[in-house]
């Protein structure tokens, strides 16, 4: 803080304090800075190197972060990350609609629709590069002198949920945040919650001279308990009145598309309300961009003025094809089939240079609204990474961060989110693309897609494998857990029981979690630990190979942790040692290794397995549901126990 000279506080919220603040300089500028306390200095220094990405972020309609650092306040024993960004003298949009409440004039529909337009692009500006808000709302939402707007605090609410801070709860914002948004947990502040922050900006301009934020906050509260209250039919049309009972006094005022634009935006499924790129093809997005200004609604204009398109040179060989994409880069129609035609081409043979899948990346940014693009371009991908070399151009920080823009624009396309998780399976090959994958979002995306599609069991299964493998990298695992990732499979595996395709990933899933101690102590739920020994149990039955993985010590130190299967086993027994379900599947397991007693005495010291099966034993001796298994597991065990 030594750069800095106080004010004054400007305000306080669940995040932090924001303080006004002079630069100890001649120039004397002021910012707004915002501290956000932390538990500790490590805490502080691992939000502080992971914000610093933010301050490369730059858009016309942004309030930048002009610097971010950590510091130290002995005075209250407190250690801080602090972000540096404008001042704003002429207020937030909260300031305009607290001052229109007082006033009852309304604003003008093309000044919303202006704000509403620019909040858009900024959005657009940051999904695609597969980040996301986390706290839209009119206070975040600063004015110019020219009366357009600057977007500020993006990002904060997502980078410090994951870190040990000191924070609150606001009830205010709470009530009036995306239904499926929990505060503290990181995963569910996605892109699909920034919109909708973004339908609640919307209805507080339309309503600010009928309802206050706090006002606002309970009408949104009462909508939300509305539909999770009542029956499946009747849910969406009871919530919608609340809504339209809401925007009532003001259907005079604003037109039948913006209030439209508010009722999809505030669906309370995530699932129902637009995508990103669904929005941005609305006549009322487009409209509200061209007022907005916008630099995206420049490039729509030049594109809808240029040449027809040209035909693909299908026949020609490799070299024309990609000569063509280069030239027909801009033109989403070509891109498309060019993309579609060189994934046949390359289905069998052949591969990429690094220039020529930097075309192909920077193609994908032009048209990332396209889901048809992004998934032709997974594809593409996909067939390369069957031949390619780990360490090779594939396996770079571009290609990964590609996927995870193309996952993070189209969340709800099956077709995509399953050659996105083949595609992050291939990379896991790879230990330093691995490593990218995981510090880029990528578990966060594969635990989004699954938890979005319930019913895709297919995704579930490709999105497992994907795990399983980077999992294998140590900081991967511990990222997945923290992320809920082993609830998430427990349910779907106990979703997908017939699916023995689902089954098997979720079940090397398990295993790879089994591989880290923490995984033990997140178990919380005992069903957690029973789905994972049965699921071993049943693999183990089918396949030698299977109960191998389970014991041998090397498999297990390539994960990083460095444990046997069986120290863990006993460790999730010893946890749950009082719960019968845990025992019974435990004792199955443990039955069905002994089925190999060659094996386990090859592996691993057969008295620690005999130790482990009479500890279960002696706890349950008169269930015979464990203790039948157990026993058929000792006289099979006794067959080599003294055979030199």
């Amino acid at each position: 803080m030594e750069n800095y000279l106080v004010v004054k506080q400007l305000g306080s919220g669940p995040l932090g304090t924001v303080l006004l603040v002079e630069a100890a300089t001649a120039d004397r500028l002021r910012y707004a800075l915002k501290r956000v306390e932390c538990h500790d200095e490590s805490s502080a220094n691992k939000a502080f190197k992971e914000s610093l990405r933010l301050t490369s972020i730059r858009h016309p309609f942004a309030a930048p972060y002009r610097e971010i650092f950590v510091d130290w306040n002995a005075d209250h024993s407190s250690v801080y990350v602090c972000f540096v960004m404008d001042h704003f003298p002429n207020g937030s949009l909260e300031s305009i609609t607290s001052r229109k409440l007082k006033d009852k004039k309304p604003l003008d529909e093309e000044i919303v629709r202006k704000w509403f337009g620019q909040t858009l692009e900024f959005l657009a500006y940051i999904h695609g590069r597969g980040l996301c808000h986390g706290d839209i709302r009119a206070s975040n939402i600063f004015l110019r002198d020219d009366l357009s707007i600057s977007v500020g605090d993006f990002c904060v609410a997502t980078l410090m949920a994951d870190h040990q801070t000191n924070t609150r709860t606001d009830k205010a914002i709470m009530d009036a945040t995306a239904p499926e948004v929990q505060a503290g947990r990181p995963a569910t502040y996605t892109q699909a919650a920034d919109m909708w922050g973004l339908g609640c900006v919307l209805l507080n301009l339309m309503l600010c001279t009928e309802q206050s934020w706090q006002s606002l906050g309970q009408t949104l509260l009462r909508y939300k308990s509305s539909e999770s209250d009542s029956a499946e039919d009747a849910s969406a049309a009871a919530a919608s009145r609340i809504l339209q009972e809401a925007l009532a006094p003001v259907e005079s005022v604003y037109s039948p598309e913006l209030r439209a634009a508010v009722l999809g935006l505030l669906a309370v499924r995530p699932t129902d309300r637009p995508t990103m790129a669904a929005l941005l093809e609305t006549p009322l997005a487009r409209d509200c961009l061209n007022l907005a200004g916008s630099a995206m609604a420049d490039r729509r204009r030049k594109q809808q003025v240029t040449t027809k398109d040209r035909p693909i040179p299908r026949d020609s060989g490799l070299e024309p094809l990609l000569e063509y994409v280069d030239r027909e880069l801009n033109n989403e129609n070509c891109f498309r089939e060019a993309l579609e035609e060189l994934c046949t081409q390359l289905r069998s043979a052949g591969s990429l240079t690094a220039e020529q899948l930097c075309t192909l990346h920077q193609g994908l940014r032009s048209h990332l609204a396209s889901e048809e693009v992004c998934t032709a371009y997974c594809c593409l991908l996909g067939n390369l990474a069957i031949r390619a070399s780990p360490g090779g151009p594939l396996y770079s920080r571009e290609s990964v961060d590609c996927v995870l823009l193309a996952m993070s624009q189209h969340p709800y396309c099956s077709g995509l989110l399953r050659s996105a998780a083949a595609l992050l399976m291939a990379f896991a090959a790879d230990r330093r693309c691995s490593q990218l994958v995981g510090e880029s979002g990528g578990i966060d995306a594969l635990l989004s897609a699954v938890a979005a599609a319930p019913d895709d069991v297919d995704l579930f299964a490709l999105a497992a494998n994907a795990l399983w493998s980077l999992c294998a990298y140590a900081p991967n695992a511990r990222r997945c857990l923290e992320r809920d990732g082993l609830l998430l499979v427990t349910r779907a595996m106990k979703a997908f029981g017939d699916s023995p395709e689902a089954q098997e990933h979720g079940a090397a899933l398990l295993l790879a979690f089994s591989m880290s101690p923490s995984a033990v102590q997140r178990a919380g739920e005992h069903a957690v630990v029973r789905n994972a020994a049965l699921a071993l149990a049943s693999y183990v039955e089918s396949d030698e190979e299977c109960g191998l993985t389970v014991l041998d010590c090397e498999s297990v130190e390539a994960a990083g942790e460095g444990l046997a299967g069986l120290p863990v086993l006993a460790a999730a027994f010893h946890v749950h040692r009082d719960n019968v379900e845990v025992a019974e599947a435990m004792a199955s397991l443990l039955r069905e290794l002994c089925m190999y007693p060659e094996l386990v005495k090859s592996v691993i010291d057969i008295n620690q397995m005999i130790e482990l099966i009479n500890t279960v034993r002696k706890r349950f001796l008169k269930t015979p549901a464990v203790a039948k298994p157990l026993d058929e597991a000792l006289r099979s065990l006794e067959t080599v126990r003294f055979v030199e």
